[in-house]
């Protein structure tokens, strides 16, 4: 089977984006029912780098906008030359080629659900173009792969797509120590919350920032580590953030990395007290499985899909109720030695559930199976 993937995006990508395709490119490939692969990319990107020895896979930069169907018929061509058996979108933008099946991908799940956010008027735009744009995705794809339980009952449901296959992504077990973020005070090293993600509305935040408020009322001065992406000083959300750490005199107790690398993830997480997931909504929640793959004693809100990924490896708290989520944290900052082992123990066996292998495995017989149809 020859595939062509195409990543039709911005010039930006996300993290957990990038460990997909650098986790999944390379068993794609190797796997015996795979000849070539063709890779479409933003010129931006320069994913080309990101590979070294791979045999029968050809990358191809192209000026390809996210949404608008201009400059698309070179792109078309270059399709047309591989004679791929199917075309693989992992993001939910529409592309179509020809009689050529298409397989897409949801993997933002922030445009189809409300989140009952006040968003920037320029954000509540984009978020209807994208579920504008990503419906019309969906509903001409001949297959749909979705990352949890939760993105395929909002497919069904909502859109009325009934075509999917459920294919959760995976994780890598740690084989080594982390490294300590350059931008961590000296004598910050263990015993701290930790969060990580982009730092967007949808991250809900603010539920650990008056956590940690609430907690220092109690004379408990405990220290958060935050780690993410678009921390620039034009993000109005960031603005707000700081607003409330200067608001309730909490600029002593946390702390930003801005955006850090695996050994760097691997080292907070490995050096945390807990580990807090805020988000109000994902459509798979790869931060929390990495957590659980290093140990961690999570504390996640119940918002779909997180109670799916971490089962009972987790203790929930309900969106924007910050005072139980205080509860949590006190809660769990008192636990002795074997209480956390045994937590780390049923953390770590949950992440064995999720795994690259099976995920690529997944994916290549659905590919095969709409290919054939």
């Amino acid at each position: 089977m020859k595939i062509a993937i195409i990543n039709i995006s911005g010039s930006g990508i996300s993290g957990g984006y990038k460990k997909y395709l650098f986790e999944m490119i390379p068993r794609l490939i190797n796997h015996n029912g795979v000849e070539e692969i063709l890779c479409i990319y933003p010129m931006a990107w320069s994913m080309a780098s990101w590979f070294t020895n791979l045999k029968n896979v050809y990358f191809l930069a192209h000026d390809i906008h996210p949404i608008l169907p201009l400059k698309r018929n070179s792109l078309k061509s270059a399709i047309n030359n591989f004679k791929p058996d199917v075309i693989f979108v992992p993001t939910e933008r529409y592309f179509r080629s020809g009689n050529i099946p298409v397989v897409n991908m949801v993997q933002n799940m922030e445009p189809f659900v409300d989140l009952q956010i006040d968003y920037i008027l320029k954000t509540k735009v984009k978020l209807k173009i994208q579920n504008f744009f990503g419906k019309i995705a969906v509903r001409n794809s001949d297959g749909l792969i979705a990352l949890s339980s939760f993105v395929r009952t909002v497919l069904s449901k909502e859109i009325g797509i009934k075509k999917t296959s459920l294919i959760y992504h995976g994780v890598n077990q740690p084989d080594s120590d982390g490294k300590k973020p350059i931008n961590l005070p000296k004598n910050l090293n263990k015993d701290f919350i930790f969060t990580a993600g982009s730092i967007l509305p949808a991250r809900g935040l603010e539920d650990l920032i008056l956590a940690l408020r609430f907690l220092k009322l109690d004379n408990n001065n405990h220290k958060l580590v935050i780690a993410g992406h678009s921390i620039i000083k034009s993000n109005k959300y960031y603005k707000h953030l700081l607003k409330l750490i200067n608001k309730y005199d909490l600029k002593n107790s946390i702390f930003w990395t801005g955006p850090i690398n695996e050994d760097e993830m691997r080292w907070c997480f490995q050096n945390s007290k807990i580990f807090v997931m805020t988000s109000r909504v994902e459509s798979f929640g790869l931060i929390a499985v990495e957590a659980m793959a290093n140990g961690c004693v999570c504390i996640s809100t119940d918002s779909q899909c997180l109670p799916e990924i971490f089962d009972s490896a987790a203790f929930f708290y309900k969106s924007g109720n910050y005072k139980n989520l205080a509860s949590l944290i006190r809660a769990n900052i008192k636990l002795d030695s074997s209480k956390v082992t045994a937590i780390a123990k049923k953390a770590v066996k949950r992440s064995l559930d999720f795994s690259w292998d099976i995920c690529a495995n997944k994916t290549i017989s659905f590919l095969h199976r709409v290919a054939s149809k």
